[in-house]
């Protein structure tokens, strides 16, 4: 079977961030709002 090298780079970020936090998916989420607090990109809601 085809495997896309992008798609298996970008899983396996998410692994190691979610293992990281022991695959709590409240820790998990608590990160990536604090991760956007910080960033000095512009959001768009």
């Amino acid at each position: 079977m085809w495997e896309d090298v992008i798609v298996e780079e970008v899983r396996q970020g998410r692994d190691a961030h979610a293992e990281k936090y022991a695959f709590d998916v409240w820790a998990i989420y608590r990160d990536l709002q604090e991760q956007e607090r910080q960033s000095k990109r512009r959001l768009v809601k």
